[in-house]
């Protein structure tokens, strides 16, 4: 398998509180998104889900990293897939375990010890940033499937950007595709954030000054949109032909998505 590489971050230097600020706040637009009368309606960007089998994962999601961390431990986990539980309705399964996740999130130290699969330091402040995002990119499905009229804080998918190239790609997702070299400039029209990345044989390197723009020799690919697009991209719930203006190579964006 590829080994994939990037430079530290701790999520555009978040708090604890603004993670669960986030949390809370993509938790209740995804709440308010989902009609309980349209649970069979399906999810264009989750193929051959139904909306109920998105609350179910989300749920989820909720549950398995409540359970580990709550065992204050950075040692791996037993796998276990939470399934709905038999008789309980799939927004009720929802709304407890994010009120679980919630009150875990809030009680636990953003230091105390608490695995993770991506290689990063393992604390709990990981899972503060990651639940954000997973709420937050689900949301979208959800209002997406829906024709629910949606919007994004610029400021936390910016930072779902990062989290692609420093946590999902170095952990291993997407890892070991046979494709072009170089090296891609992404950048945010509606934050004016950068980032440059050098896909390599031997994996894809976040630059350490990726904030600076122009910085090094001429990029082999640009890619430019809203921190939306960018995101829905990598996502791979938009392609980037129809969400971003890109110039160069265009096949090395398809080494920089997260599924």
């Amino acid at each position: 398998m590829t080994t994939i590489h990037s430079t530290p971050s701790t999520g555009a230097g978040w708090t604890k509180e603004q993670w669960l600020r986030s949390f809370r706040h993509e938790a209740a637009r995804f709440s308010a998104s989902v009609d309980p009368t349209r649970l069979d309606a399906a999810v264009p960007s989750c193929p051959g889900w139904t909306v109920y089998d998105l609350i179910a994962h989300v749920a989820g999601v909720y549950r398995w990293h409540r359970q580990h961390l709550q065992r204050r431990s950075a040692i791996t986990p037993r796998h276990e897939r939470p399934e709905v539980p038999a008789h309980m309705p799939v927004l009720t399964w929802w709304q407890r375990e994010f009120t679980a996740m919630e009150q875990e999130l809030d009680a636990v130290s953003p230091t105390e010890p608490a695995w993770n699969w991506a290689g990063r330091p393992p604390v709990a402040l990981f899972w503060h940033r990651r639940m954000a995002h997973e709420t937050a990119l689900h949301r979208w499905d959800a209002e997406n499937a829906l024709g629910v009229r949606h919007s994004v804080d610029s400021t936390l998918w910016t930072d779902g950007v990062t989290e692609v190239l420093d946590t999902f790609l170095p952990g291993g997702r997407n890892a070991g595709i046979a494709g072009p070299t170089g090296t891609v400039a992404l950048t945010a029209t509606d934050t004016g954030a950068h980032w440059r990345i050098a896909v390599r044989e031997s994996g894809v390197l976040l630059a350490p000054r990726a904030d600076v723009p122009g910085a090094g020799p001429a990029p082999d690919c640009t890619a430019e949109g809203t921190t939306e697009d960018l995101l829905l991209v990598l996502w791979g719930r938009a392609t980037a032909a129809d969400r971003l203006r890109v110039q160069g190579d265009a096949t090395l964006l398809r080494c920089l998505r997260a599924r």
